[in-house]
């Protein structure tokens, strides 16, 4: 399962050799780093598998015309990087699997032997050996019977979801001004249109109020 690590992780096994299918329920790669709308890293380390991308980032960002990152805070146009991971998965020898929902887990005694997906051509199970979710939701491990505590452990709090506002192609703005339960198809559902309202005359938005976002119920907007 993809999300923020998927396209990392993928280029990481296929050049190991093994044999890859990554799943993304986004049209394309990168999770919170592209359609998430954010484009640049708060901290941590440049090195490792971090400077490889950076590396893979720029060399697309010097083919399409870009500034090359710069800075202690460098920022990428998230187009450039969704297109420099796909092509890293696909030279790494992996498969991406993109408009593909998990909808549950294959097991088979006590082991996890695959994920079920929904997919724009209909609905399929992906077999591995190994399956790893790297979306942060832990729902392939909830879908095999594992325990789990739905939220923070003590109020059962969750992440905000919002809507990146793309200020221009390429350039999101970070808003983070909305939550919305989505279990909860009605909320769910009011946390997407509430989204739509607010954003700035004039500006797209992009739907990154996704599967992956997490957050708790609040108050319906009004009109």
């Amino acid at each position: 399962m993809g999300w923020w690590l998927g396209g990392i992780a993928s280029v990481a096994s296929g050049t190991s050799g093994l044999q890859t299918v990554l799943v993304d329920v986004k049209p394309g790669l990168g999770g919170t780093g592209t359609y998430g709308g954010i484009q640049a890293y708060w901290f941590g380390h440049r090195g490792g598998f971090s400077g490889q991308v950076a590396g893979m980032v720029n060399d697309m960002h010097g083919s399409t015309g870009h500034p090359t990152q710069r800075g202690d805070i460098p920022q990428w146009n998230i187009e450039c990087k969704i297109h420099a991971l796909h092509e890293g998965v696909m030279e790494a020898g992996g498969v991406p699997l993109l408009n593909a929902m998990f909808i549950g887990t294959v097991v088979e005694g006590n082991n996890v032997r695959g994920a079920a997906v929904a997919a724009r051509y209909g609905p399929l199970c992906v077999l591995a050996r190994i399956t790893i979710d790297l979306t942060g939701d832990g729902d392939v491990a909830a879908f095999a019977g594992a325990p789990y505590v739905l939220g923070a452990g003590r109020d059962h709090a969750m992440e905000y979801s919002y809507m990146a506002h793309v200020i221009r192609p390429g350039r999101p703005r970070n808003v983070k001004t909305r939550s919305g339960d989505i279990t909860n198809v009605e909320d769910y559902t009011r946390g997407s249109m509430a989204e739509r309202r607010s954003a700035n005359a004039g500006v797209w938005t992009t739907a990154s109020i996704g599967p992956s976002a997490k957050a708790v119920t609040s108050r319906p907007t009004s009109r």
